[in-house]
């Protein structure tokens, strides 16, 4: 099986040497990386078209300000090997990474092979290599699709069961540190969601888990995760709220569509339900609007039938993500259940 590395490209002249430089001596001569320049405003895509020079496996496109999602569907668009990896340009590969992935794939078969990672700091450190806590043994386990769709929704409320399979809280959404048999994303189409900013993995894993047949996880820590601390997920911006609406929005609809036997109907009531009260916590925190916008904003919410909906179905032990925070959900949740957003909007 041979494998297509897509790596979005984007003001990554800092990082790409690096992350190339990882990759290239694990490449068999029918992988190919594809890199995806998007939008750069340093030397990035001069790079790009250097590296493709010098190399055959390497092929370079120039996408324009399209943002990430756009550059892997155009990678999953471009690409011609059987296996799909995704890579971060400020991203590392593990030593013999893809020659896990090479192995594995010719003795098993699955639509998904999910592995484990490590993070690293700016200077390519590892910070922990027991970070995650994972529980799984070296040799694959076959993971029940269900178990995974349940996990991305409701994490919290399946979090042992998804270590056992050898998942944590980053890896149940992230598509990194994973390979998709690419003709199991082209049959389902499974492309990320373009009109999102943020937590487009979420939309994508989601949607894989739900279609995929076969999913086999590995406890190898085959990716290097570089901390970024200006990155988009750990800087909360006013678009963040429209992009947290859409999420619910595309979710629902995914969800609706392909579980016609409504087995996950709670995991997405409460899926839903954490998520306007992200929305609300951080209206109230930010100050973004005034007290009569932002409890409009949440009513306005509320109209959708489907998030009324998921309200109603949601308990309150369902979306306390941990102790600390178990009496602030609670009580969102209490207020928006009676109407009363005001009481802790002021």
């Amino acid at each position: 099986m041979n494998i297509s590395v897509v790596i979005p490209v984007h003001n990554s002249v800092p990082f790409l040497d690096s992350c190339l430089s990882s990759v290239l001596p694990q490449l068999d001569a029918d992988d190919e990386v594809l890199l995806l320049e998007n939008g750069s405003t340093d030397a990035s895509w001069n790079l790009c078209k250097d590296y493709a020079e010098k190399d055959t496996r390497i092929h370079a496109f120039t996408l324009g300000p399209c943002g990430v999602s756009h550059a892997r569907n155009e990678g999953i668009r471009h690409a011609s090997c059987d296996l799909i990896m995704f890579l971060d340009s400020d991203d590392l590969l593990t030593d013999n990474a893809l020659s896990e992935a090479h192995s594995w794939s010719i003795l098993e078969h699955a639509d998904i092979f999910c592995f484990d990672f490590v993070n690293i700091d700016g200077n390519g450190t590892v910070l922990d290599e027991n970070i995650n806590d994972v529980t799984s043994t070296n040799t694959p386990v076959n993971v029940p699709s269900q178990v995974l769709v349940k996990s991305a929704l409701r994490f919290a409320h399946f979090e042992k069961k998804a270590k056992s399979f050898g998942f944590n809280h980053t890896t149940i959404w992230t598509c990194w540190a994973k390979f998709f048999r690419r003709d199991f994303l082209l049959k389902h189409e499974i492309l990320f969601p373009e009109d999102l900013i943020m937590s487009e993995d979420t939309y994508f894993m989601v949607h894989a888990y739900i279609n995929a047949k076969t999913i086999l996880s590995y406890s190898k820590k085959i990716y290097k995760y570089r901390i970024n601390e200006s990155s988009v997920s750990r800087n909360l911006q006013p678009s963040l709220l429209g992009n947290n609406s859409t999420l619910r929005k595309k979710i629902y609809t995914l969800i609706k569509e392909l579980d016609t036997d409504r087995i996950y109907k709670e995991e997405l009531a409460v899926f839903l339900t954490r998520k306007l009260i992200e929305e609300v916590l951080y209206i109230k925190e930010s100050r973004l609007f005034s007290l009569e916008d932002s409890v409009e904003y949440i009513h306005k919410s509320m109209r959708q039938r489907y998030m009324a909906n998921a309200i109603e179905l949601c308990g309150y032990t369902d979306i306390v993500p941990g102790k600390k925070n178990s009496i602030k959900y609670g009580y969102v949740l209490w207020c928006l259940k009676h109407g009363k957003e005001t009481l802790f909007l002021k």
